[in-house]
């Protein structure tokens, strides 16, 4: 039974919800645009943030990203999206699972959905707020992964103080991100979801929005949305102002409801915490080395995640005829095994064209948010990983939503091509003889990627050790990932 073409759709479809994509234009300069509105003073009824700048996604996995730098700009904080890579230690993290038949290498924009801005308000002083709506639908799904992560948050009923709680932080000036399903989103942008029928209910996931004002007679809120021009038919930054628009407060609840109501506020409160750049610049060190107690204090000792270099190094161990062997050893059906294999080579793609583009925009910012330190043989050992990421990655998977318009690169064409192999003669051994070489040529990027990140490592604390002040150590919670459970999930329901 081989996969038909509307599977092949409807798993692309699934992967760009789970991470709402964005990808980069090489000629492309982000333009951030400041709005204003006639509500900008609040008055009975109405509410508009006096300014907000726009920031675009970029690239794929990064809504929430994009989202968090608006909100942050509105308390006070002058970071662009790449400069949040850094400062939260996204951009130079990665987290690599691998348990029954999951085998998914996972970069630190999706490990880490919330907890890096609760790192970033402290560094900053500002006041870090979760609220969360447990009574609802999806709450099975989302807050056990808060609850393991410690993670302090507001339980809000949802229906009756939602929209309360926007008009209130609206009029303070401080929009709040949400968590949503652009199913509901009325932006031309998302008809494929509607099409498709694919909603955060399917997908396990969604995207993040900004909510910077609303309209109680015509029962309105005015969204900014980072994920406009994505991906697919519409792909490109939002020249046409698409990216804001007007919701109705019946089809935001619908929207928001979908992801419990999740939302985020951030306000100014008190002083940046002391020596900020050491704190940051150590738990950047703490992510590369793959620093367990960094990543997941809660779960130091779960046998199946290596994070840091040690993801990338773990991957190409079990990269091979045996390792692929008894990923699907686990999988109950032929059906089942050629969908597994089929997903390691478009997801793997996905996920290492992410973890390059971030990797590389964090390691160009760390000459200018640290300029105290002397980091040029640090960056030259960082960018030795690049060739290697790069030689993994391809931009058509993230941009596009065609299979039929990917392919041509190393991951894509071995395992995508093993799996359409294995699908036609139901014997890996013999399937996998003509991939060997691709195979192990992975493996081979994933350790100098590896290599690479250690190198970077050592370099970052010689620097520090240069410092005469005492360094910082941060602890950075990493959350069980909800790309973990996504996937989880949805393979045992494809069974």
């Amino acid at each position: 039974m081989r996969i038909t073409e509307n599977q092949k759709i409807a798993l692309v479809i699934m992967a760009v919800l789970l991470l709402l994509s964005q990808t980069p234009q090489s000629s492309y300069s982000p333009v951030n645009v400041s709005i204003d509105n006639q509500y900008a003073v609040a008055t009975e009824g109405y509410g508009h943030v006096s300014e907000i700048d726009y920031q675009w996604q970029e690239i794929n996995g990064f809504c929430h990203w994009a989202s968090s730098t608006m909100i942050l700009r509105s308390a006070g904080v002058d970071l662009d999206l790449h400069d949040l890579f850094v400062v939260s230690g996204i951009g130079f993290s990665a987290v690599y699972v691998r348990y029954e038949d999951t085998m998914a290498l996972l970069p630190g924009a999706i490990w880490r959905q919330i907890i890096p801005l609760s790192f970033v308000s402290d560094f900053y002083g500002l006041n870090y707020s979760i609220y969360v709506d447990t009574s609802s639908p999806s709450a099975a799904l989302f807050v056990p992964v808060m609850g393991i992560d410690s993670l302090n948050y507001t339980d809000f009923d949802g229906p009756s103080e939602a929209l309360n709680l926007m008009r209130t932080s609206i009029d303070e000036g401080y929009p709040p991100l949400i968590w949503v399903d652009p199913y509901y989103l009325p932006a031309k942008d998302y008809d494929i979801n509607r099409e498709l029928g694919i909603t955060s209910d399917m997908s396990g996931s969604g995207h993040a929005v900004v909510i910077v004002g609303y309209n109680d007679t015509s029962e309105t809120a005015w969204i900014a949305d980072p994920g406009v021009g994505a991906f697919g038919e519409y792909f490109g930054y939002p020249f046409d102002g698409r990216w804001y628009y007007e919701i109705s407060y019946a089809n935001l609840s619908l929207a928001w409801k979908a992801l419990t109501y999740l939302t985020i506020l951030i306000r100014p409160e008190t002083n940046s915490i002391p020596d900020k750049d050491l704190g940051m610049m150590n738990l950047i060190c703490s992510r590369l080395e793959g620093d367990r107690t960094s990543y997941a204090p809660s779960q130091e000792d779960v046998f199946f995640l290596s994070f840091g270099a040690n993801s990338f190094r773990a991957m190409s161990l079990d990269l091979n005829p045996q390792g692929l062997s008894l990923l699907l050893n686990d999988v109950g059906s032929h059906i089942g095994r050629v969908l597994t294999l089929w997903n390691l080579g478009f997801i793997t793609e996905f996920t290492c064209s992410l973890q390059y583009l971030s990797f590389r925009a964090a390691l160009q910012q760390l000459p200018t948010l640290f300029p105290a330190f002397d980091l040029t043989s640090a960056i030259s050992k960082g960018m030795e990983a690049l060739p290697h990421l790069a030689a993994l990655s391809n931009n058509a998977t993230l941009a596009s939503t065609d299979p039929n318009e990917f392919g041509g690169s190393l991951l894509w064409d071995t395992l995508v091509g093993l799996s359409e192999d294995y699908d036609v003669q139901s014997d890996l051994e013999a399937a996998i003889v003509p991939y060997q070489e691709n195979i192990t040529a992975i493996a081979e990027h994933l350790e100098a990627i590896a290599d690479a990140w250690d190198s970077l490592a050592v370099e970052l604390r010689q620097v520090l050790s240069g410092n005469p002040l005492e360094s910082m150590v941060i602890l950075a919670a990493g959350s069980a990932s909800l790309f973990v459970i996504v996937v989880l999930v949805f393979t045992r329901r494809r069974r």
